[in-house]
């Protein structure tokens, strides 16, 4: 059983700490297990077209797997050139306990006659929030707000 907080005994006694992950868990439970953006979304983690082949994300911030992010600047992110053929990619919130760290990334997608989004990664290490899907239309050179389709509110790429 685990139970905290308890003070430790003594400095060089230190059998009450706890490390992130028990922590984490504890932060889960009180959010019944829900991850994604703090819930007046609003703007927060927003993606919009910024023209050329990048995006912006918002300030915001949220909650994923127990850990707190929180984007306190407008972040541009590139978008991979395009292709012969249409592709999806998702801008995410990406948490990596091995660095020990949030950060936006893009997931580049495949290129297909048929695109699809991308998986997000969700794993016991790495675990992926999908805040926006962009369509790379092929041979474009400009990203426009059509092309972005916000999935903060969807619960299985994000959620509130």
């Amino acid at each position: 059983m685990i139970s905290f907080p308890f003070d430790n005994t003594s400095q060089e006694v230190q059998d009450r700490n706890i490390d992130s992950d028990v922590f984490a868990e504890y932060l889960k439970r009180l959010t019944g297990g829900n991850n994604g953006v703090f819930a007046e979304v609003g703007t927060k983690m927003q993606v919009t077209a910024t023209g050329g082949m990048t995006v912006k994300v918002k300030p915001g911030d949220g909650f994923i797997e127990g850990r707190i992010f929180i984007n306190d600047i407008e972040t541009e992110l590139p978008i991979g050139s395009a292709e012969s053929l249409d592709r999806i990619d998702t801008v995410v919130v990406r948490l990596s306990k091995a660095n020990r760290e949030t950060t936006l990334a893009v997931v580049k997608g495949t290129a297909s006659s048929a695109p699809s989004a991308p998986a997000l990664t969700r794993e016991s290490g790495v675990y992926e929030l999908g805040l926006a899907n962009v369509l790379v239309k092929k041979n474009t050179v400009n990203i426009t707000q059509a092309e972005v389709t916000d999935t903060r509110l969807n619960d299985q790429r994000c959620g509130i």
